[in-house]
């Protein structure tokens, strides 16, 4: 286990494909995310973090992963 705290990313990858539900793909949101990250900086937002966060988001079911490969928001 690393010691760094993602817990605020996946509601950030979410925040992301509810605003684009169906746009992106997890290579665009990585691109997107990576880029736009007001909440960590430009940059910060690594492949492994990205990854770890994105296998949480679908974990918990905030996202899922449409027949077209596009990521979509879960309505709870």
């Amino acid at each position: 286990m690393s010691s760094k705290d993602s817990g605020e990313i996946p509601w950030y990858l979410l925040g992301f494909v509810s605003q684009n539900p169906g746009h992106l793909d997890s290579e665009g949101l990585f691109e997107n995310a990576s880029q736009y990250s007001e909440l960590f900086g430009p940059g910060k937002i690594t492949r492994e973090v990205y990854n770890d966060a994105l296998q949480e988001a679908l974990g918990s079911g905030m996202i899922k992963v449409g027949s077209d490969e596009k990521l979509y928001p879960v309505d709870h």
